[in-house]
């Protein structure tokens, strides 16, 4: 009977882990953020599995340090980023019987010797009592025993997860190590993705940041503002640009593209279709002679020329092409003339641009929106508007006027309506459209280039 009811014991034992692990398996990395993953295992862990439990990760990595000064031998500094405990009454009391909250948030070290900088440094757990477990005290008491585990992943220990007991429960065996050992190795897991994430990120954005005009640029009778936003750290960078490009005859051409894409080759790719940009509107060709030849460059991109030719071969046979391949990027082009006061446009599938005359409500423009760049095949159609002075021209992405929140249409009407009776002051425009629409929602790029028409006399004109 007594064998029987310990198989019993051990069989319910098993199936309980087996859950455990099941529901870590749905529970933990959902999120990019090192803390929330954090605070995910201790969801799962507490209290189903311990009383109480915190996580720690290394201070440096959090910061986005390769490799932190004493990373190896566990004395370098960690960061207390999750706690959770089950017991009535926290927090727990420390060992000269004050009462002492756990300070999420708080960056220490562990003493050379301590049982915590032990584990970190052979990455293997180790079951210890309570009072001995943490150099910090508000451990102590109310413990009977802690599991010291470190978050190993890919051979680097990330941090440490402890998971704790209190008095009256049933202590950590063999078989409590191993998933203990399982679930902090899960979320290790996520964590480095997360770390290796937020890496491509940085390294995405400065690159984009570096592609685009430092400050805001100046032209010959028209005066810019520009603003770049970029995505938050769980959205990946995209491909979102503009620039300013003087002409001669004291011309000014206005850009603002989207590559369909996101992280570091989407980054890439904006800043070759920009230096393309760039190359041949100083060749002075007219915009839809731009954006054809960009439309070439564009179907360049991505992969090797002859999965791209396939593609373009099928679109021209009536087959179905995937474009997938092709890196497709949106584009609208314009030229203005300050001596006519006239503006050229070219589009290629992009958002229409916005017109706001002295006087006038804001209103979209009427330009034929083509193809993206990258699909080829189609011609480009180009519309001449004449801008009176003071007339404001506002290109965009759609990460300004589009989100999961807000539909297309919704933003547009409410991107008019920032712009209905503008201030004077160009860079306050910006800011006034920026604060009304919902621009902090992280899940896009935004760009947005307005320029205010200031013509010029007819004398000026020339080469």
């Amino acid at each position: 009977v007594t064998g029987r009811r310990r198989a019993e014991r051990e069989a319910a034992g098993v199936r309980r882990n087996l859950a455990l692990l099941n529901e870590a398996g749905a529970r933990i990395g959902n999120s990019l953020d090192l803390e929330t993953t954090a605070r995910e295992l201790l969801d799962v862990a507490v209290p189903q599995f311990c009383d109480l439990a915190t996580v720690d990760l290394y201070q440096g990595l959090l910061v986005g340090d390769e490799a932190p000064p004493g990373l190896a031998d566990g004395s370098a500094e960690l960061r207390r980023v999750a706690f959770s405990s089950a017991v009535s009454g926290a927090p727990i009391g420390s060992e000269d019987g004050e009462s002492k909250p756990i300070q999420v948030g708080e960056v220490h070290r562990f003493p050379f010797h301590s049982p915590c900088a032990v584990a970190l440094r052979t990455a293997h757990p180790k079951v210890v009592p309570g009072r001995e477990a943490d150099e910090s005290p508000e451990l102590g008491a109310v413990v009977q025993s802690t599991l010291i585990v470190p978050m190993v992943a890919r051979d680097t220990v990330v941090g440490l997860a402890q998971f704790a007991r209190t008095k009256g429960s049933e202590p950590f065996g063999e078989r409590d190590t191993a998933l203990a050992v399982e679930l902090a190795a899960r979320a290790a897991v996520c964590m480095d993705n997360a770390r290796l994430y937020r890496r491509e990120h940085e390294r995405a954005l400065i690159l984009q940041r570096s592609l685009l005009p430092p400050g805001d640029p100046e032209a010959a009778g028209i005066e810019i503002a520009c603003r770049y936003l970029p995505g938050n750290t769980a959205t990946e960078v995209g491909g979102d640009w503009f620039d300013v490009i003087e002409l001669p005859g004291h011309r000014t051409a206005i850009v603002v593209g989207d590559v369909m894409g996101r992280g570091l080759r989407a980054a890439v790719a904006m800043g070759e279709l920009r230096t393309a940009v760039r190359t041949l509107a100083l060749l002075d060709l007219e915009p839809a002679e731009v954006l054809s030849a960009l439309d070439e460059v564009a179907h360049g991109l991505g992969t090797p020329g002859g999965k791209q030719s396939s593609a373009r071969s099928a679109r021209g046979s009536g087959k179905d092409a995937d474009l997938s391949e092709v890196y497709l990027a949106t584009c609208v082009y314009a030229v203005y003339d300050p001596v006519t006061r006239r503006a050229t446009f070219a589009n290629a599938g992009h958002l229409p641009p916005v017109l706001v005359e002295p006087g006038e409500p804001a209103l979209l423009l009427d330009v034929p929106p083509g193809m993206p760049l990258g699909v080829g095949g189609e011609p480009f159609e180009e519309t001449e508007v004449d801008l009176p002075d003071g007339a404001l021209l506002a290109l965009y992405t759609d990460g300004l006027v589009e989100s999961r929140d807000q539909s297309l249409d919704d933003g547009l009407r409410a991107f008019r309506e920032a712009l209905t009776d503008p201030s004077p002051v160009l860079e306050d425009v910006c800011d006034h459209v920026l604060g009304a629409l919902d621009t902090h929602h992280g899940e896009d790029d935004i760009a947005l280039l307005m320029a205010r028409v200031q013509g010029l006399p007819a004398e000026s004109g020339g080469g």
